[in-house]
């Protein structure tokens, strides 16, 4: 009885770039699932590298992949009426400029501390959170000031991430948090639109004791009801315009990180005189 030979293999299909990510995405999910508890499937960064070389992907752009996500920060989604009616909360600005992240990290600290006049509030690993300066001098040079540095003085912090991106590259990230601007003007919005409801109210109360009187008022209680209501929507929604002008100063920052461009905008001898007075009373 003669056996049939063997057959060979079937060539199997090559995968898109699609399913290559899919495969790997899978495989990484299956590799935690199996992973002892001791390291739960960690690599270095060199051994990712080096498999997705294998797998045909760019160093470069695993690195700039790694370093976005040493950057990533999960913000709670923002929904409800202070989002919907005044705007924003957090302006948020990325990029990959040239330097390392050493080099990056001093001179935008420099930049926040001299132009923006700010002060490190703490420290975070690769993040670093800053406040506006509260003193005299802080407040006096930041009025003195311009640019973009001025456009900052209402935020309550800015984060700022520097990661190595490869290559002589960083990543990085700007948080400016705006939420106590957007306290300040739904609080003078609402105010606002409660003084119309009162001034309404009491033209109402006196139309209903003078009977005679209550067709001529009930009209006229109208408008302040209005003119309230409206004065308060636009001051809230004015935070919006802030909101929009710190991201414009983020994005500007970021342009001079890249253009090495980051150096002090219109220079003064008195704001140099109250910078170094700044830096001895330190």
């Amino acid at each position: 009885m003669s056996s049939e030979p063997p057959r060979p293999p079937v060539p199997l299909s090559a995968l898109d770039r699609s399913a290559v990510d899919r495969v790997l995405s899978r495989a990484a999910e299956l590799q935690a699932a199996n992973a002892d508890a001791g390291d739960a499937g960690a690599l270095t960064e060199a051994q990712l590298v080096e498999i997705a070389r294998e797998a045909g992907l760019s160093p470069a752009h695993v690195r700039q992949a790694i370093a976005e996500e040493r950057t990533r920060v999960v913000l709670p989604p923002e929904s409800g009426l202070a989002a919907a009616l005044a705007g924003p909360g957090v302006a948020s600005a990325m990029r990959i400029v040239p330097g390392t992240r050493a080099e990056v990290a001093r001179v935008t600290e420099q930049w926040l501390d001299r132009e923006a006049c700010m002060r490190i509030l703490r420290r975070h690993g690769d993040r670093v959170v800053w406040e506006p300066r509260s003193d005299v001098l802080g407040n006096l040079r930041r009025g003195l000031g311009g640019g973009d540095g001025r456009a900052l003085r209402g935020v309550t912090s800015v984060a700022v991430t520097v990661t190595d991106a490869g290559e002589g590259r960083s990543l990085v990230r700007l948080d400016a948090d705006v939420r106590r601007g957007r306290r300040q003007r739904l609080a003078a919005g609402g105010a606002a639109a409660t003084g119309g409801t009162l001034a309404g109210a009491a033209m109402l109360g006196v139309g209903l004791v003078a009977k005679a009187m209550i067709a001529v008022v009930v009209p006229l209680a109208i408008l302040p009801l209005a003119a309230g209501a409206g004065v308060g929507y636009a001051v809230a929604r004015g935070h919006r315009g802030a909101a929009e002008r710190v991201q414009t100063a983020l994005e500007r920052l970021l342009d001079r990180l890249e253009h090495g461009d980051l150096t002090p905008t219109r220079p003064t001898p008195l704001l140099d005189v109250l910078h170094e007075v700044r830096r001895a009373l330190r």
